[in-house]
This record gives structure tokens, C-alpha cells and sequence, in this order.
């Protein structure tokens, strides 16, 4: 986001300045933004499956020059053991059963159709996706 990180505001709550997002399908993890406005920003990033985002702040884009950041090393951080985990970290719910609804207007709302007998979790037994 221009201008860096300001205290508390993240990717996801920022609301008052330009984001360019690009998917990654190199196997080496190159990736290209075309067409960014010039300016000063925090480039985020997301993997599949890895709980956290790596960020590295003040990256100034030029008009009309190609800025190569070099290789950028992420190693996630972890705040001790995980011991269990249901989905998959990738900020997505796709893998929930109903999780592909996010659209649906009234999808919270079909919440005691769905499940009328709610839900009971047990770790190690039952299935997220059902």
C-alpha cells in the first residue's frame, strides 16, 4: 500500500489506497504487476497451506521503470506447535461444505437447514468438507 505500513492497517482493512494483486504460477515464485501506479507500497504475500503473510515495506515504483526486487526470502513465523488445524490455510472456505456460497445472499441464513442438529467438531473423526 503507498506510503508502507501504517500502525493496524493491513491489506485486508485498507480501504483508502491501490492494491494490484497478481497469482503466482511460476514454479520458482516469479511474478510480474503490470500496469501499477507509481508511488510507495508494501508488497504482501500469500501461499496456500502457510498460516501468516510475508511483507516487505517502502518499494518505490517509478513511471515507466521496472523494479526487480531481487530473490525475497519468507520464512513463515510460528508462535509454537500447531497441534491440529480444520481447512486450509489459504483464505479461502471453499473446502468447508457451503464454503463456494460466499455469494449467496442469504447463505447465513441457511445456516439451520443446512444443519439441523448443528455441528458437532471432533478433531481427528469428522471431515470439514461434509
Amino acid at each position: 500500500m503507498p506510503g508502507g505500513r501504517e500502525a493496524g492497517i493491513t491489506w485486508q482493512t485498507d480501504a483508502r489506497h491501490y492494491q494490484f494483486w497478481v497469482q503466482s504460477s511460476s514454479a520458482d515464485g516469479r511474478f510480474t504487476i503490470p500496469k501499477g501506479n507509481p508511488g510507495e507500497y508494501t508488497l504482501c504475500a500469500l501461499a496456500d497451506g502457510v498460516l501468516g503473510e510475508f511483507a516487505r515495506t517502502d518499494i518505490t515504483v517509478d513511471a515507466g521503470k521496472v523494479v526487480d526486487l531481487g530473490e525475497l526470502e519468507w520464512t513463515p513465523v510460528r508462535h509454537g506447535k500447531q497441534v491440529w488445524e480444520i481447512g486450509i490455510p489459504n483464505r479461502t472456505a471453499t473446502e468447508f461444505a457451503g464454503g463456494d456460497c460466499f455469494f449467496d445472499p442469504d447463505i447465513t441464513l441457511q445456516y439451520a437447514r443446512l444443519f439441523p442438529a448443528d455441528i458437532t467438531f471432533t478433531i481427528g473423526e469428522s471431515r470439514h468438507t461434509q
